[in-house]
């Protein structure tokens, strides 16, 4: 069984082409396509900059794109959620 997609309801940024996607089929090859190619995260996140991003939320055990953000841009707000989780509520998000 598939797992269900819905259209995104803002915008996402393929790593994988560095387009827009903004429908559930378009989400589901990106993801294919991010398995099988290079990921572009750099141009990405410029890409998101561009668009007006100035806030990135990283969801995930680390905070290995964080870093990975203040390298691309010193400038740039990055948040690691299981950081943030451990360090204001003493709770770890793993």
């Amino acid at each position: 069984m598939a797992t269900p997609f819905a259209s995104p309801r803002f915008p996402v940024i393929d790593n994988a082409s560095v387009q827009p996607i903004e429908t559930a089929d378009a989400i589901r090859a990106a993801l294919a396509a991010q398995l099988t190619g290079p990921v572009r995260w750099t141009e990405s996140i410029k890409a998101l900059q561009v668009r007006g991003a100035t806030t990135f939320l990283e969801i995930g055990s680390k905070d290995v794109l964080t870093g990975l953000l203040k390298r691309i841009d010193r400038g740039a707000t990055g948040i690691a959620l299981a950081a943030w989780c451990q360090a204001a509520m003493g709770t770890s998000l793993t």
